[in-house]
């Protein structure tokens, strides 16, 4: 929050149980954390919420969306004691969370192309916090960005990322990238000028 704010932007609370759209004039969304598995059928269950991100996604509202906020991007997710969720759908995929992890799992992020948060080429540390698998590819195999571990062989590819969205199992804070929050939040002056008055 407060390097949103030391890029210059004004920050608001979204609660996704409570609140049935977006604040107005909201010209971009950070969702990034962990996804608790005991909130997801009241989060299915705001379907207002989930309609207003997915139309505005649509139109160009930039979004960060890391761990947790990835998560509740998917079509469905079936949670770890079995059920199923349909959830916000902006991406056309499904996961299955087998567990929350007790320790989080640190990872090497290296960025495979320019998007919100990173420059193509630069490498920073992440963390996974949830074991997710998704049973679907969410856009395509040109993933955002290539995880390594030094027990694997080598990259694993992971994320979407377009002009407007980035999206990853994988928490990445801001302060270790080179430009911050900068790049967030310039896409969202631009998202903004163009919301009618």
């Amino acid at each position: 929050v407060e390097l949103l704010r030391a890029a210059g932007a004004r920050v608001r609370r979204l609660d996704l149980i409570e609140d049935e759209a977006l604040p107005a004039g909201a010209a971009g969304v950070v969702l990034a954390g962990h996804l608790w598995q005991e909130a997801l059928p009241e989060l299915a269950d705001n379907f207002s919420l989930m309609r207003d991100l997915r139309v505005r996604v649509e139109e160009g509202l930039p979004v960060l969306a890391l761990g947790g906020g990835m998560t509740y991007l998917l079509r469905r997710v079936q949670d770890s004691f079995g059920r199923s969720h349909q959830l916000c759908g902006v991406l056309p995929a499904a996961a299955e969370i087998v567990a929350d992890l007790e320790d989080p799992g640190f990872v090497e992020v290296r960025a495979e192309k320019d998007c919100l948060l990173l420059e193509r080429g630069e490498s920073v540390t992440g963390w996974v916090i949830q074991d997710a698998e998704l049973a679907e590819s969410p856009v395509s195999r040109n993933f955002a960005l290539g995880l390594r571990h030094r027990a694997w062989d080598g990259y694993l590819g992971e994320g979407v990322a377009t002009g407007n969205l980035l999206c990853s199992r994988v928490l990445v804070h801001p302060a270790s990238c080179r430009r911050g929050m900068k790049p967030f939040v310039a896409a969202c002056r631009e998202y903004a000028g163009t919301l009618t008055p």
